[in-house]
């Protein structure tokens, strides 16, 4: 079901102004793509930049496979997954211009064997609900039918789509799923008398001179890129050590990596579990702290530091603190200083989105300018101040 398009028309696309003339591509192209490998990891890329309806450039970064040297160019294919909805969704716009489809038809009058697992989902399916994502099925329900691979055929989908069983009413909610595309093509090979993929090279990729596109994944085409998937590196050893072992006649290594697999998941878990938990409590890692302490110090105009509360808020971390300034400063300048501590905050502590920076006046004298609150901020043994938790 993996279907193909020629690499330069997915990769990437920056299209440009309109304009009399086609400019010249960024001059920083070349970077922009080296850093957005970098950031996602793919071994390589096909770049097209088109303005005005006119492609301006078309270059391929990087290589085929990790595996081998050969570069990728602008002929290179690439798997495109959901992107080729687009072209099932084309084909039936192409057919609803012939006159031969409508996309207020009911798909049960011109897909023979169609049926959902509701009934009134069945009668009333229309051409245009196949696309819109809200026929009343869960997200991604069905998936395993083709997930990670299959030999069923279009029909046989379309067969299977009665026995699932949907998870919200007909036109209720949007949940994504891939299922009814593929009745989709099915709809177009039933009302056009054609193949799926006969009628996208036909009628899309012939008229465009897609020539290097495909339809299917194909590991043996020209200039096709090899499937890669991110792994852990520890887990490819330990697979890599298991299978070699058997390969041997070490009938042990298999079960005995498999257990050691186990236990690193156990500790993960552990992990986990402890982090879970810590946050539940309302805890925070006393490294945070002082890095927030040392933070507010490093501030310029800070002469002290008073209490810092860190928090939890979901994944986000929120800081309320006290610090100390010059006494003779104006409101005004005293803000500033405590804009730019929560600034220098928010930059260096991970995961900190806010801070709420409180400025107090600097005693040389010892002179406690909160001390009416005193009573107020101990805790009822008579401990220290319980916002101040450094």
């Amino acid at each position: 079901m993996r279907r193909l398009l020629r690499g330069a028309a997915l990769a990437a696309l920056l299209t440009g102004v309109a304009g009399t003339a086609i400019a010249a591509p960024p001059a920083d192209l070349d970077t922009f793509v080296a850093q957005s490998m970098k950031t996602f990891g793919p071994p390589g890329m096909t770049v097209a930049v088109v303005e005005d309806g006119k492609v301006a450039l078309t270059k391929g970064y990087g290589v085929r496979s990790i595996a081998g040297p050969a570069r990728v160019d602008e002929h290179t294919v690439f798997p495109i997954g959901s992107e080729t909805k687009a072209f099932t969704a084309t084909a039936l716009a192409i057919l609803v211009d012939e006159g031969k489809l409508k996309w207020s038809d009911r798909v049960a009058g011109k897909l023979p064997g169609f049926q959902m697992y509701d009934a009134y989902a069945t009668a009333n399916m229309t051409v245009r609900d196949l696309l819109t994502h809200r026929s009343g099925l869960g997200l991604g329900e069905g998936d395993l039918l083709i997930v990670p691979s299959t030999t069923r055929s279009r029909a046989d989908i379309v067969h299977a789509l009665r026995y699932l069983k949907p998870a919200t009413g007909f036109r209720e909610s949007f949940a994504y799923d891939n299922i009814l595309y593929i009745v989709a093509g099915a709809l177009v090979e039933a009302v056009s008398g054609e193949t799926w993929e006969g009628f996208i090279g036909k009628h899309i990729f012939a008229p465009a001179g897609m020539k290097d596109a495909m339809t299917a994944y194909d590991v043996h085409a020209n200039n096709g890129i090899a499937l890669h998937a991110r792994t852990d590196g520890f887990t490819s050893l330990a697979v890599l050590l298991g299978a070699g072992g058997v390969a041997i006649g070490w009938r042990w290594a298999d079960p005995v990596v498999g257990l050691a697999i186990t236990v690193a998941i156990l500790l993960v878990v552990k992990d986990a579990a402890r982090e879970i938990y810590r946050r539940l409590m309302d805890a925070v890692d006393p490294v945070l702290v002082d890095q927030v302490e040392a933070t507010l110090r490093a501030t310029p105009g800070v002469l002290d530091v008073g209490a810092v509360q860190l928090r939890w808020i979901g994944h986000r971390l929120r800081a309320e603190c006290d610090i100390a300034v010059p006494a003779d400063l104006t409101v005004l300048a005293a803000h500033t200083i405590a804009v730019e501590a929560e600034h220098r905050l928010i930059h260096a502590v991970p995961r900190l989105t806010s801070a709420i920076v409180h400025t107090d006046p600097h005693s040389r004298d010892g002179a406690d300018h909160h001390a009416d609150l005193a009573h107020h901020r101990l805790a009822h043994d008579g401990s220290a101040p319980a916002a101040d938790v450094r």
